[in-house]
């Protein structure tokens, strides 16, 4: 019996060690997609102004936009 928790106690310290690597991860991997939603925004800004002005540009950002949130918001659930 005394083996089993020993055991146990064990795979809880992984399990916990685990869990704050996974909740790094995570945190880098949300950091990394805000930076990439910035630069596309920052691209997406300097194109229009670049470029002639008409709707599209507009629209596609805000699409662009909403499918990063989107993954933002799924990834996190």
């Amino acid at each position: 019996m005394g083996m089993l928790r020993i055991k146990l106690e064990e795979a809880k310290k992984e399990n916990e060690i685990l869990k704050a690597m996974l909740n790094q991860v995570n945190e880098h991997c949300t950091t990394f997609q805000n930076r990439i939603l910035f630069e596309m925004q920052q691209h997406q800004l300097s194109a229009s102004s670049s470029s002639p002005r008409n709707n599209n540009n507009h629209h596609d950002s805000q699409v662009i936009k909403f499918d990063l949130n989107f993954v933002l918001i799924n990834d996190s659930i």
